[in-house]
């Protein structure tokens, strides 16, 4: 994620902050979220990408019962803000959620042991070998919340 300040830079745009409410509620489309908000499609996919690149929301596809498979756009479920101004204080904090998808806490503890051997490993061969395998675990659980 982006550091605090680009983020509050970021959910400072009032159209963001309208996707972002509309995302809350469900995931949704580009040309859902461009009729909802009466903002053209080019305009959203450009929100949509300083979104997703800050880490607060996240896409994948679901097929569609009318024809091709459409790419959704969705609140990540993996960081909290929180933003406390009062007389005393002024603090953007952020938060890690837990995450309660059963299926990525069943492959949790496999995640940890195969990033703690990759940053373990001394040759680059072996950390680059551990990497890919890394990188297929990866794959198979965003395939597997993508269905979520």
């Amino acid at each position: 994620m982006k550091s605090m300040d680009e983020v509050l830079q970021i959910v400072g745009n009032e159209t963001r902050r309208r996707m972002l409410t509309l995302l809350s509620e469900e995931p949704h489309y580009i040309s859902q979220i461009a009729k909802k908000l009466d903002v053209t499609q080019p305009a959203i996919l450009k929100h949509l990408s300083l979104l997703q690149k800050a880490g607060l929301i996240e896409s994948f596809w679901r097929k569609s019962p009318l024809g091709a498979a459409r790419k959704y756009f969705k609140i990540c479920d993996s960081v909290g803000i929180e933003i406390a101004i009062n007389p005393k204080d002024f603090a953007v904090t952020r938060h890690p959620r837990r995450m309660s998808c059963p299926k990525y806490l069943e492959m949790k503890g496999g995640i940890e042991q195969l990033t703690e051997e990759i940053n373990r490993a001394g040759d680059l061969a072996l950390k680059a070998s551990k990497a890919r395998n890394f990188r297929k675990l990866t794959e198979t659980i965003n395939h597997l919340l993508s269905g979520l």
